[in-house]
């Protein structure tokens, strides 16, 4: 049934509004924060991730001062919390296809999503297109520049407050905590800018060129090496002995488990699932070293950027050769953003832990992990006698909110939910988008517990949403099924940079498919046909 009357009180930070206005999404926001947030984890993907979203707005032209510092709308949030799920606001990225010159409100929510949602106005206009002329230019020379000097300062900092925050007093942990938050906006921006204005355009354009080819991988000609590589690699010369489990976590241990969530144990905290990972590689066979897969994927890149060149026109190879150059070099930037992030979120998480240490050791908190169900303007403030009690409402409104499932993942105004799961569809061929070219029949192993624990190589990994850490997992599985995402998704970039079938977008593939299933993978076509059904 379809659950209605659970309200917005004032003391529930997982419930932004009860007000139905906007059209909004979880396809893009559930692979960065699957599950729950704690009310501690909305000061960064609540206020930093809005502001840095409309600061990348302002600094390429699409919207204007007075519209960067008008006070906050409902209607306007970029994100917004919905019974506890982060969501996107899909109004904020049809205003860019209506303010930007060459596109249109609907195409940019084509490109980003398959299709407007039913009865979203557009407003398309010109009167940016002179500002946007001025800034846009510029700030595409220079964002990679700035999401280099970004990555690097982000992070020497991560590794040095790794080692100090621990020794921090509740003052200095809280102080970190607020210093991580304004570094994670500085993050977010730079994301937001090299998706929206550097990934996202030039994948697009690299398509148009393919298509006038009439030939071409784009799975190829998106380039290779990006920061998940990094770290399958690095899992890779562990499982060989070339290096300790432990230097894998001091390059990646802010990956783990639900590690859009500030509250969860991430590497840094448990390493026993990076153990776990690190045996299945040595399962692999030689042939399968990333370093060996990275080299034929260059080479095939090259062979592709020849291929596609030859077919146009001779007038049309400088453009086309200028997009696949830009290609291979920002669309792996996806990434880069994404780890400095993360980063910031953990040192947040880090600190916010420490403070925790320190209030339940005064006899502030009963635990320490109570401190995430604090708001920042609480941890910042102090806590009062009446904190325990709140803490205690607002964990039993989040158990309550995770009892709850989405019917769908794009809605307007508020969502529809039932309490529990709902009946899915028995079909024995899932549909979604296909992201990632090939063919394989293969085990299901549907994962909802993020340790990997059982997960065997060669299986189709199935699951509702990936994150960064899956990358890891990914690399020994023959293909990848995701119910979230689009093309430029987490799962879908990696399972390209890997070379595997991947289908995402299939809106509900986790519930219908089973563990054990025999079920043949098309990433090109984007299927999912269940060729036998595993034993109840």
């Amino acid at each position: 049934m379809t659950v209605v009357g659970i309200p917005k009180d004032s003391w529930d930070p997982m419930q932004s509004s009860d007000r139905e206005v906007g059209h909004w999404t979880t396809t893009n926001l559930g692979e960065a924060v699957p599950g729950i947030i704690t009310p501690l984890g909305t000061a960064l993907w609540g206020g930093a991730a809005h502001r840095a979203a409309w600061r990348t707005a302002y600094q390429v032209g699409v919207i204007s001062g007075t519209e960067l510092r008008r006070p906050l709308d409902p209607a306007l949030p970029v994100l917004r919390m919905f019974f506890g799920r982060v969501s996107m606001n899909l109004d904020y990225i049809a205003l860019y296809g209506d303010r930007m010159p060459g596109v249109t409100g609907p195409e940019t929510m084509v490109s980003m999503f398959g299709q407007p949602p039913d009865g979203m106005t557009f407003r398309p206009t010109r009167r940016r297109y002179p500002f946007i002329a001025a800034r846009l230019p510029a700030y595409f020379v220079r964002v990679s520049k700035l999401l280099n000097t970004m990555a690097a300062s982000v992070d020497s900092w991560w590794r040095r407050e790794v080692e100090e925050v621990p020794r921090l007093d509740q003052r200095g942990a809280v102080e970190v905590f607020a210093d991580s938050v304004r570094r994670f906006e500085t993050a977010m921006a730079v994301q937001t800018g090299v998706v929206l204005v550097g990934v996202r355009p030039l994948f697009d354009l690299l398509s148009r060129v393919i298509s006038r080819a009439g030939t071409g991988d784009i799975t190829v000609l998106s380039g290779t090496g990006g920061a998940e590589m990094a770290v399958i690699t690095d899992i890779w010369r562990a499982s060989r002995g070339q290096i300790e489990i432990a230097e894998v976590v001091r390059e990646h241990g802010f990956h783990g488990p639900a590690e859009g969530e500030i509250s969860s144990r991430v590497w840094r905290d448990c390493d026993s699932p990076l153990h776990a990972i690190v045996r299945h590689y040595r399962e692999l066979p030689e042939t399968e070293s990333p370093l060996a897969k990275q080299e034929l994927k260059e080479h095939r890149l090259r062979a592709e950027t020849e291929a596609v060149l030859d077919a146009l026109p001779a007038r049309e190879r400088p453009t086309a050769r200028a997009v696949m150059r830009l290609a291979r070099e920002r669309i792996p930037q996806r990434g880069v953003a994404k780890r400095s992030f993360l980063q910031t979120l953990d040192v947040a998480r880090l600190a916010a832990r420490q403070a925790g240490r320190h209030l339940s050791e005064e006899g502030k908190l009963n635990d320490p992990e109570d401190v995430f169900y604090l708001t920042a303007d609480e941890l910042v403030a102090g806590v009062g006698r009446e904190t325990r009690a709140l803490i205690e409402k607002r964990r039993a409104r989040r158990t309550e909110y995770e009892a709850l499932r989405f019917r769908s993942t794009e809605w307007s105004g508020m969502p529809q939910i039932t309490r529990g799961d709902f009946e899915a569809d028995s079909g024995q061929v899932i549909r979604g988008t296909g992201a990632s070219p090939g063919v394989v029949e293969g085990r299901v192993r549907v994962v909802s517990d993020p340790s990997f624990t059982d997960v065997e190589p060669d299986e189709v990994l199935v699951a509702s949403t990936t994150d960064p850490s899956w990358c890891s997992i990914m690399y020994v599985s023959v293909a990848l099924v995701v119910d979230l995402g689009g093309m430029l998704s987490h799962a879908a970039v990696v399972a390209r940079e890997i070379d595997i079938p991947c289908v995402v977008n299939t809106r509900d593939g986790s519930r219908r498919l089973r563990t054990g299933d025999l079920v043949r993978v098309d990433g090109g076509a984007g299927t999912v046909q269940v060729l036998k059904r595993a034993n109840p």
